[in-house]
């Protein structure tokens, strides 16, 4: 399991690496003074990690998130946290924030979010992830 885990880290590592040296991070997209001072930041352990089809939507009517990735955490749990899988510049980035989420369930780590609310929704969108032991 150790091993995996090396190897888990190591790619998505290496993946990160690679989108950085691209170039695609700096053309990447861009917070607005706007967006930034809506940004959140929570952390907990996660209690839920769902992974699900575009449009397969989660949430009551007023809830509702068109998100790929749902995340809810110990320390919020009436909130839930969207992950986007868009194909694009920032897929790597995506597939490397799927990833940590689904490490940090698996060991039950505690996941930083770095989060903003849409506009006239309750939906919480994931902006950034980190882990700490």
């Amino acid at each position: 399991m150790r091993r995996f885990l090396s190897i888990s880290l190591v790619l998505t590592s290496v993946v990160m690496t690679a989108y950085l040296i691209s170039g695609c991070a700096v053309s990447g997209p861009k917070v607005s003074d706007s967006l930034a001072s809506q940004m959140n930041a929570t952390k907990g352990n996660i209690t839920s990690l769902r992974v699900q089809f575009f449009g397969a939507r989660r949430g009551n009517e007023s809830e509702k998130m068109d998100t790929e990735v749902a995340v809810q955490l110990d320390t919020e749990p009436q909130k839930a946290f969207g992950l986007r899988l868009k194909k694009g510049r920032s897929e790597p980035v995506r597939e490397g924030m799927l990833n940590l989420l689904r490490d940090a369930f698996n060991h039950n780590w505690t996941v930083n979010l770095l989060y903003w609310q849409e506009p006239d929704t309750e939906n919480l969108i994931i902006y950034r992830v980190w882990l700490t032991k």
